[in-house]
């Protein structure tokens, strides 16, 4: 039984490092590219790969930079959270209910698809500025994608009826078939929606900190910008890109492995 948990534990962190190896092709080829660039440009201003990442080496042994990082994680970690468990009840609780899904699901989307960006200043007239303004905005990003997706993930499992009947077969009660069916049923829209909402929480947290804040990574790149520090710009642009990675690549891996595990034998 040891050997083989142990083996489990070791196939899923070498699916975590695969998954995590594949997510980083893309920045390895913009390093390629990046470094080719530099070789041929030869600027005193564009900065090299090598270059950049020293600085990013120098900056995050600055006290400055480091209260910049854990502003921003802190938005970030408080926006995300509030954005997957409510996104993810009120999704949940528009999926079960027909007219509520045909009633509220149109004009969640209608919301989604306005740009954040243009409703900001809202944000800072009522809240003003700091962590609220900020936490506020990056949740409404997360928010309504992890919304949308469990509400349709529920209205479909609701549709198909086989999971409403084999909880009438069994004489479940609605709490039952709720915990033991429904839930299980949605948890891979689940995770996926909490990827994608991740990815827009963060970014959320980055615009609000390039507009309006005195600290955070966002708020480190327009500063760098103004001095024109490129080196810099770069190597805070490579680690907001590590930072948006690692956690995608865990919870592709827990996705992945709830599916399996959920999914039925023989298929």
């Amino acid at each position: 039984m040891t050997r083989l948990r142990a083996k489990r534990t070791g196939g899923g962190v070498r699916a975590f490092l695969g998954r995590l190896g594949l997510l980083a092709v893309v920045p390895a080829a913009i390093l390629v590219v990046w470094f080719i660039a530099d070789l041929l440009v030869d600027s005193t201003v564009f900065a090299g790969p090598v270059e950049s990442f020293g600085q990013m080496v120098g900056t995050l042994s600055s006290p400055r930079y480091q209260a910049s990082l854990v502003v921003t994680l802190e938005t970030v970690a408080i926006a995300f959270v509030l954005a997957v468990v409510l996104g993810g009840v009120v999704g949940f609780a528009l999926g079960l209910a027909p007219f509520w899904f045909r009633a509220v699901g149109p004009i969640l989307q209608g919301i989604y698809s306005i740009p954040k960006v243009t409703i900001f200043p809202l944000f800072l007239v009522f809240l003003g500025l700091g962590l609220v303004s900020r936490t506020s905005f990056a949740f409404v990003h997360g928010f309504f994608p992890m919304a949308i997706i469990v509400m349709g993930a529920t209205a479909n499992l609701r549709t198909t009826d086989i999971y409403l009947k084999l909880g009438a077969s069994l004489g479940m009660s609605f709490g039952q078939l709720v915990r033991t069916i429904l839930l299980p049923a949605i948890l891979p829209s689940f995770l996926t929606a909490a990827r994608i909402a991740f990815g827009l929480v963060f970014l959320g947290a980055i615009l609000a900190e390039m507009f309006a804040s005195n600290g955070g990574l966002g708020h480190e790149l327009v500063r760098n910008m103004h001095l024109v520090r490129v080196d810099r710009i770069l190597a805070q642009v490579v680690l907001i890109g590590i930072i948006a990675i690692i956690p995608n690549a865990l919870l592709r891996t827990l996705e992945v492995r709830l599916t399996r595990r959920l999914r039925p034998a023989g298929s």
